[in-house]
């Protein structure tokens, strides 16, 4: 039995939608006008990234932090007021980015648990904005103990 992988299931509809755009004539142009198709067309067919598709990918969360990780490797700044609108786009840009997320924390601020993961393991310190968050949780134990494993005295 052959197992499709996820992957190839992405790619069989990426082709299949490409080639709807053949059909009907369009090109880079049209694939330009979709966050998704900019993506797609990026990470398989370009292997690079596509900078007339970046104004839509960069209004869309999902796709924004696909293609930093996927097609940059690194940061996507016109994308990040999309990504910080959803927690674990912004807790993904931070790990991608290896550094605070400035414009994410207040969402990632909002659970205790991500809180403490985005403090004791992605910036590795002090997360004012999560500690009232925390507080009163089980989740301010381990922070404390995280912080004092690091150095850092709360």
């Amino acid at each position: 039995m052959l197992i499709t992988t996820a992957k190839q299931l992405e790619l069989d509809v990426f082709w299949e939608d490409m080639g709807e755009f053949r059909r009907i004539g369009g090109g880079e142009r049209d694939i330009a006008n979709s966050a998704r198709f900019s993506y797609l067309y990026a990470k398989n067919v370009l292997d690079a990234r596509f900078p007339e598709g970046e104004e839509e990918i960069a209004k869309d969360g999902d796709y924004a932090i696909r293609y930093a990780k996927n097609v940059i490797n690194g940061g996507f700044p016109k994308g990040e007021d999309a990504i910080a609108k959803d927690v674990m786009n912004s807790m993904a840009y931070a790990r991608l980015i290896d550094s605070r997320f400035e414009k994410g924390e207040p969402i990632i601020a909002k659970t205790a648990l991500r809180s403490w993961i985005y403090a004791a393991k992605i910036i590795k310190d002090r997360f004012p904005l999560g500690e009232p968050t925390m507080k009163d949780t089980k989740f301010w134990e381990k922070y404390i103990k995280s912080m004092a494993e690091l150095g850092i005295e709360i």
